[in-house]
């Protein structure tokens, strides 16, 4: 309550309380459903931060903090989609206390009363409260608004429930306050400290504006076929010896598997669509349609008050009416009933048409009665019983043709006046008699929606089909039979190609994944993969998902630090051929002596070519694409000189430099100076707390508990 007292010695004002979008930003957005595994966890470890252990109970007292800060802010309990991120955030904040609140404490960084005044209510106003209390017709934040807010803070307590989580959301808020500003302080002493010279502004301005022309030979490695070079495991191992820098190992998992989809039959099909005949008379009929739709719907959606043009296309060329039920409509396994509840009219006219432009060559009176005879030509037609779209097709001259003229909906001010007034004084649907001039020329118009400012108050029942308890049933022991010939990888990918199966493999599996490719929520298997799985086993059992059954062999399993063949072999492989295949090409082109007798002696694959204007700052060339290294020896060249082939990202290159262009002279550097400060500071927060994760040696293992 410290930070409150300070700031009521400045305010005076009362006013309504205001706390979603405080409650939301502390939250984040990221969030832990309620059925946590971690609840009754007791002390298990599930990491280390510093040299601290970091139990179940302390991780979950975060979880249950940001998990109530949700309900409060949302009334209603976070869905599993929303885990990973207050899971993720929950880490973090232990990240914090444990990994860098030491540091804090080693350079005396601290908050002042004063500043946290500031936070609040100051120039540096944190965004939480920014987001809460910013005028929208300003843009503005309203600080006598956080004055008038934060005087009823402490009568709020005792008032009621509402209140008290209101009060709740506050005092949490506040606590976090101290710890937001002093992470913010500790990057900005790094920041702050990001110095550049003028002889680096000088280089990088030189690296944007002088540029060299070049000619080059380009072989691209992709003239040799993969088929023809396989690598040795000699090699393999050859080159991650020498390039273990870029090969960074990780704790991971790799995987097969196969899925034995939740498919509905003609049985399921047929319970569904009765079911969903008797829902559509109960939602017609029922006292409460709202709360019917959100009680029946799969995926529920708030009562919306849409104007015409955006009704949904299943409903939008009908003629609605008051109470009444449409549908149900069909997509793929989703089907929707739609309510239309009220009908007012409010809100701004729009109209929808479609049109064929005729332009004339000039205004001229000449070439004007050329056009009108033309487009009054295509009018009778149209007339006569011709298609609309494909006349338009044939003679619209705007890129509205290929879409047979549709121009959709449009409201007042969006065509030009003339061609508004026609469509607008149209009582109906239908093509209008006479041709219409504008300033463009004369047009052929089809009203398909005329001019109306109704809004639809629509309710929305949507349903999805899905397999019944007796398809999953069958299908679960389709998997089960499947497993019984499965007993290791070896009988595993028997019995795929026996019954006929697709593998599916996921690679480097990442503990903490929520996802297995398209399976989601698939903590059941990254926890297997890494908790009980052993390589060249199957899991005992298939794993169950809304709409799948899945069998999984690990196939694959990574430590940290100790980067394999196996782990990278598709990557080596790529790198080693590309090897090879410089050694070839260069072995064929490297007697030439001019980049003309190199492409002769190569041939049709290989390119010979120019490229005016490059800058060493572009770091790429045609052909050759993305290579700094290829572009930075193009610099060092003198001009007239040329490289020997050397084999560069892509393929093997020779350049040439034609023509050099030094950059012109400047008195100030400061705009590229700012420029290179910016681009360092930039990934500042990111490599903090990766360094703070290596040096503070953290241990991630919340697999143990999710």
């Amino acid at each position: 309550m410290a930070l409150i007292t300070k700031i009521q010695q400045h305010s005076g004002i009362a006013v309504t309380v205001i706390v979603i979008a405080i409650a939301l930003f502390i939250v984040g957005g990221d969030l832990l459903s309620s059925n946590s595994l971690l609840r009754g966890s007791g002390g298990t470890s599930i990491g280390q931060i510093a040299g601290t252990d970091i139990d179940a109970k302390k991780y979950q007292a975060e979880l249950d903090q940001l998990e109530y800060e949700y309900q409060l802010a949302n009334n209603k309990q976070p869905g599993e989609q929303e885990r990973q991120g207050i899971r993720d955030q929950a880490w973090t904040t232990l990240l914090n206390k444990y990994g860098f609140g030491p540091e804090y404490d080693k350079i005396g960084l601290q908050v002042t009363a004063d500043e946290l005044v500031d936070m609040v209510q100051g120039e540096n106003i944190h965004p939480g409260l920014k987001q809460a209390f910013t005028d929208p017709a300003t843009g503005q934040v309203d600080r006598d608004k956080i004055r008038e807010y934060l005087k009823q803070i402490n009568s709020l307590k005792e008032k009621n429930e509402q209140a008290a989580q209101q009060y709740a959301i506050w005092m949490n808020f506040e606590r976090k306050l101290p710890e937001d500003r002093k992470r913010t302080k500790y990057e900005a002493l790094l920041t702050k400290s990001i110095y550049v010279t003028s002889a680096e502004a000088e280089r990088e301005y030189t690296a944007q504006t002088a540029k060299v022309s070049a000619k080059y030979v380009f072989v691209p490695y992709f003239s040799i076929a993969d088929s023809t070079i396989k690598p040795t495991e000699e090699q393999l191992s050859a080159y991650l010896a020498d390039h273990k820098d870029k090969y960074k190992a990780q704790d991971s998992r790799t995987i097969d598997y196969v899925q034995f989809m939740l498919t509905p039959d003609r049985e399921d099909s047929a319970a569904f669509n009765t079911e969903v005949a008797g829902l559509r008379s109960e939602f017609a009929n029922a006292p409460d349609d709202t709360a019917y739709a959100a009680n029946k719907s799969d995926s529920p959606e708030k009562l919306k008050s849409i104007p015409a043009n955006e009704l949904p296309a299943q409903i939008a060329g009908l003629k609605l009416q008051k109470d009444s039920v449409y549908g149900p409509f069909t997509l793929g396994d989703n089907v929707t009933l739609y309510k239309v509840r009220d009908i007012k009219n409010e809100g701004d006219y729009s109209a929808k048409a479609s049109h064929i432009l005729i332009k004339w060559g000039s205004t001229a009176d000449t070439s004007k009665a050329f056009a009108k005879a033309k487009a009054q030509g295509v009018l009778s037609k149209i007339k006569g019983g011709a298609s609309f779209e494909e006349m338009a097709r044939i003679y619209g001259t705007d890129g509205t043709s290929t879409q047979g003229g549709d121009l959709g909906w449009f409201s007042a001010g969006r065509m030009v006046k003339p061609f508004q007034d026609a469509v607008f004084a149209a009582s109906g649907r239908g093509l209008l008699p006479t041709l219409t001039e504008t300033e463009f020329g004369y047009h052929i118009i089809k009203v398909t929606e005329p001019k109306t400012n109704l809004k639809y108050q629509v309710v929305t029942l949507a349903r999805k089909l899905e397999a019944s308890s007796r398809t999953r049933e069958l299908v679960y022991n389709k998997a089960r039979v499947f497993m019984t010939e499965a007993t290791d990888t070896a009988s595993f990918y028997a019995a795929i190609k026996k019954a006929n199966l697709t593998k599916q493999s996921a690679v480097n599996l990442q503990k903490n994944a929520q996802y297995v490719n398209d399976i989601a929520d698939a903590r059941s298997i990254v926890r297997w993969a890494f908790l009980e799985g052993k390589v060249g086993e199957l899991a005992k059992s298939p794993f169950d998902f809304k709409d799948r059954y899945v069998v999984v062999a690990l196939t694959r399993q990574s430590e940290e630090g100790k980067p394999t063949v196996a782990e990278f072999r598709d990557q080596l492989a790529a790198e080693v051929r590309k090897e090879v295949k410089a050694e070839q090409i260069i072995a064929k082109i490297g007697g030439a002596k001019t980049l003309e007798e190199m492409k002769a002696k190569y041939g049709d694959a290989a390119i010979l070519n120019s490229a005016p204007d490059i800058t060493l700052a572009s770091t790429s060339m045609p052909d050759v694409g993305y290579d700094p290294i290829a572009v930075g020896r193009l610099f060092g060249l003198k001009q007239g000189a040329t490289t020997a082939p050397f084999a560069a990202e892509t393929g093997v290159v020779a350049l040439m430099s034609e023509k050099s262009t030094p950059a012109p002279k400047i008195a100030d550097y400061t705009s590229y100076k700012t420029s290179i400060q910016q681009r360092r500071a930039g990934p500042v927060t990111y490599y903090l707390t990766e360094a703070v994760k290596e040096l503070k040696g953290v241990k991630d293992d919340r697999i143990q508990i999710q």
